[in-house]
This record gives structure tokens, C-alpha cells and sequence, in this order.
């Protein structure tokens, strides 16, 4: 897949930019944000909400909490059960 960025060969990214340099964390949240609005989902998702997102989908289909924790790299289970509570929907 990486092989089909056109600047592959002049970047070591996992997904170079159209000018070879890395990816920022901001260009992520810039294009998340864009089509969240594209959308119609609420503003107050940012690109965080994916992390959030997958470990309750994680959850939800049953893989062990353990396992869902290392995952995201959360030292208590206590922070992973948090991901899982909607308060964005209020």
C-alpha cells in the first residue's frame, strides 16, 4: 500500500505527504475534522474519538479487557473503561 504514495521513495513515513514529508498530528486532526463536518457529525468529535472508537468496538465484540488495554497502552483497566462511556453525548 505504502508503494503507492508518489513520494514513497523519498520519505521513510508510513504515509508521506504529497510533498515527502511525515504526516502531522495536526494534518490528521485538519482532515478528521473536515470530514466529520462533511458529515454532519458533531463538532465536539476530534480525532481522539477514534481511539475511543476502537476500544469500544473492542469491547463490544468480546476481545478480553487485558488485551484491549495493552492495545491502547493504558497502565489501570480502570482508564480503558472510561473509553467506553459516552460523554461527548450530552
Amino acid at each position: 500500500m505504502r508503494q503507492q504514495f508518489p513520494t514513497a521513495e523519498r520519505s521513510s513515513a508510513l504515509w508521506p505527504s504529497e510533498r515527502g514529508a511525515r504526516m502531522s498530528l495536526g494534518s490528521f486532526g485538519d482532515a478528521f475534522a473536515a470530514a466529520r463536518d462533511a458529515v454532519g457529525l458533531p463538532r465536539e468529535l476530534g480525532l481522539h474519538f477514534l481511539r475511543h472508537s476502537y476500544v469500544t468496538h473492542l469491547i463490544e465484540a468480546g476481545y478480553d479487557a487485558a488485551f484491549v488495554q495493552t492495545q491502547v497502552g493504558h497502565a489501570y483497566a480502570s482508564t480503558t473503561g472510561l473509553y467506553t462511556q459516552l460523554r461527548w453525548l450530552r
